[in-house]
């Protein structure tokens, strides 16, 4: 009985999911070392700036590439047998390349065109450095997606370790050593997201070479573009927080309330690691037995989410005193906000099967609906919330918003039925190329 049970717990942590929750845990550890330095060294208005280039930082490379990122998946599981699928992921691998660096040579041109007061608070270094840090996850994302669908866990889970270890030591140079304040804050995961994702792209283009990248692109778009308007609207449930906070009175809560943001990230990062382990599963149960049996282990899915989200959330409660001896006296009402931060973050946890379900019954539009609705219900409610009841409107105003995106997710995905499928990709899901 406890052999069998130890066995038990020493596959599960040799499973994929374990691997990229550990290596996101590790991940989030490192960034939070920065944090008593940070908090130190910056004052709240230049955390703030520093928040928000983050917040770009992880918006832009969905936007630039497209959200191709989204069709890799589905191109590569889509094909009848590995050696297809391998050369159809490749394929749109390159376009993302192709599109994201397109994309980011525009953006460079745009922060120079533009009056620097246009670009505030961000400067125009800030906006390039911005741009091309965007094209370098775009790249890195694609080569850790080729990882993740193989299930080589180890090797996919590297490149966000490599990533946080140079941002890490970047920080403590420029920031510490340097003393370049803000700027050094900005530069440290623009270099590391550059360099990491020229090394990317170099192992892509010498892996898959060349071939009918721009057809399977293409045909990629009919899956990823309706991701974009998901992905901005996902974006905005935490970012517009802050643009409300700014522009109806709270500005002076900025920084703080991202600090609280950043504190309880590692729920929504363990929960993301969680999922890449489990959707490549999720995908061949899709392709091998049909839509009705993923959706006959939603529940399962759905309550290990939660299961997650709720411990990684009380862990966090638990290390609450030695945050307080990590945060600077100036952000300590950042602690203030975290717990109601992470009741939303629980109840977004089913969102990930959920939106897995839809997405491979090629249900994309749904997903953006109740995306794009519940954000703009979320921002509605804050904007009347704050000026009314101060900072707890604003995180009542998520909450509610949650509440609301739990449960059309949950009915969206019982409900969901499959396209039609046929030999032609962009037929296959007319549907969706039709709303486009």
């Amino acid at each position: 009985m406890v052999r069998r049970l130890l066995r038990r717990a020493f596959d599960a942590a040799r499973s994929p999911s374990a691997i990229y929750v550990l290596a996101s845990v590790l991940g989030r550890a490192v960034a939070i070392l920065l944090v008593p330095l940070y908090t130190r060294r910056l004052s709240p208005d230049e955390y703030g700036v520093y928040g928000l280039f983050a917040s770009m930082l992880g918006l832009l490379p969905t936007v630039f590439s497209l959200g191709l990122n989204a069709g890799l998946s589905k191109a590569y599981f889509d094909e009848k047998d590995e050696r297809s699928g391998r050369a159809a992921f490749g394929a749109v691998a390159r376009g993302i390349l192709l599109v994201s660096g397109a994309w980011a040579l525009l953006g460079a041109v745009v922060a120079f065109a533009f009056p620097p007061e246009l670009l505030a608070p961000l400067s125009r270094r800030h906006v390039v450095l911005l741009v091309f840090a965007a094209w370098g996850t775009s790249a890195t994302g694609a080569a850790e997606y080729f990882f993740r669908i193989r299930e080589r866990a180890l090797i996919a889970a590297a490149f966000p370790l490599l990533s946080f270890a140079v941002t890490a030591s970047l920080g403590l140079t420029l920031v510490v050593h340097l003393d370049r304040g803000v700027n050094g804050a900005v530069e440290a995961p623009s270099v590391a997201s550059i360099a990491v994702g020229l090394a990317s792209a170099a192992y892509l283009l010498a892996t898959f070479g060349t071939g009918e990248t721009l057809k399977a692109t293409r045909r990629a778009l009919v899956y990823s573009l309706p991701f974009v308007p998901h992905l901005l609207a996902a974006w905005l449930q935490t970012a517009g927080d802050r643009w409300v906070l700014n522009t109806f009175g709270g500005g002076h809560d900025l920084g703080t309330y991202y600090l609280a943001t950043q504190l309880m990230s590692p729920v929504p990062m363990v929960l993301a690691s969680w999922n890449h382990g489990q959707w490549p599963a999720m995908g061949r149960l899709y392709r091998d037995e049909g839509l009705a049996s993923l959706k006959s282990k939603l529940w399962w899915y759905e309550r290990r989410a939660l299961l997650l989200a709720a411990g990684t959330a009380a862990a966090i409660g638990l290390g609450m005193p030695i945050l307080r001896l990590l945060v600077g006296p100036k952000f300590y009402p950042a602690l203030a906000f975290m717990p109601a931060i992470a009741l939303a973050q629980i109840l977004d946890a089913p969102y990930y099967p959920d939106s897995t379900v839809l997405y491979y019954a090629g249900r994309t539009k749904r997903i953006v609906t109740i995306t794009t609705l519940s954000t703009f219900l979320g921002l509605a409610l804050s904007a009347l919330l704050l000026p009314w009841l101060g900072i707890a409107g604003l995180l009542g105003a998520r909450v509610s918003a949650s509440v609301a995106q739990m449960a059309a997710f949950a009915i969206g995905a019982r409900r969901a039925t499959s396209l039609p499928k046929s030999d032609d990709a962009a037929a296959a899901t007319a549907e969706e190329a039709e709303s486009l």
